[in-house]
């Protein structure tokens, strides 16, 4: 289930990419979905910092996209097509000849 949803507010939305921006060290599935959602949340609110206690994060919205992206083609990459992934193709060589 989803972490930020319309009603977020901007300090939750922060909160969640920063507590989120690890995935890629981490290497966690769930936490680069969470990633690709609060980056959504910000670009479209045109959000272009983070800040969660006394750490602040400044970025432009280009870059916050590059990030996106990366994280959805990791998520996509490692789920299979019933979770909306790309998962493991397979060929199919039953009529090969």
């Amino acid at each position: 289930m989803a972490t930020l949803d319309s009603s977020s507010t901007q300090a939750e939305i922060e909160a969640e990419f920063a507590d989120t921006v690890s995935w890629f060290e981490d290497r966690d599935l769930d936490k680069a979905r969470r990633f690709v959602t609060a980056c959504g949340f910000m670009i479209r609110r045109g959000l272009r910092a983070a800040q969660k206690g006394d750490e602040r994060l400044e970025f432009d919205l280009t870059q916050l996209k590059t990030w996106r992206d990366e994280a959805a083609t990791y998520v996509a990459s490692r789920t299979s097509p019933h979770d909306g992934g790309l998962g493991v193709l397979q060929r199919d060589l039953r009529y090969f000849r």
